[in-house]
């Protein structure tokens, strides 16, 4: 028997990737039995099959950058900007930091937890981190991510404590064009 797996890129509509994984299946014999073949599990475990896909080099691939000299976010995709956000940056001694990374967590109305009382808010009015969360790197001294905010006047300063805060309607819109893997990229 053997079993032949090919993960492919499609871009539908010239918008986004997709992946497809083909997998092809072929007896040996007609009498063969079905074995457990390991690479199969591939395909029961998604976050691997989005794993892969995040560090496609496709150009295709929608990709998010972030010019903190700007403080701006750009939603790039086939060389094209789609969307652009105002944001807030780290302020000094919390600066955002500047690399290459995947989102690897999205929450609608998350809880917030202050990284210097541990006093956790949940979500509501009182919440600095707005309606939604996405989050692509994780610290020794917490999470970093895009949020909402509940102080509006904070954005295009550096006022956080490393995230990247957006106004409640920006990241609800950002939120609904991204997807778990997307690379981030921060200069």
């Amino acid at each position: 028997m053997w079993v032949n797996i090919n993960l492919q890129s499609i871009t539908a509509g010239g918008c986004f990737t997709v992946a497809v994984l083909l997998v092809t299946y072929s007896p040996a014999s007609k009498n063969s039995d079905i074995a457990y073949c390991p690479c199969l599990k591939l395909a029961q475990h998604p976050s691997q099959l989005q794993s892969a896909l995040s560090k496609s080099k496709t150009t295709a691939v929608p990709t998010l950058y972030v010019s903190l000299s700007e403080k701006v976010v750009r939603l790039v995709s086939n060389g094209t900007t789609k969307a652009e956000f105002p944001i807030a940056i780290g302020k000094p001694g919390w600066e955002t930091p500047t690399g290459d990374y995947y989102i690897d967590d999205m929450q609608q109305y998350p809880f917030w937890k202050h990284p210097i009382t541990s006093e956790v808010i949940p979500p509501g009015g009182d919440n600095p981190m707005g309606s939604r969360w996405i989050r692509f790197h994780t610290t020794a001294d917490g999470l970093i991510g895009f949020h909402g905010t509940n102080t509006t006047a904070s954005i295009g300063t550096a006022a956080s404590h490393g995230c990247l805060r957006m106004y409640n309607h920006d990241i609800e819109h950002l939120y609904q064009q991204v997807t778990i893997g997307m690379k981030v990229v921060i200069r």
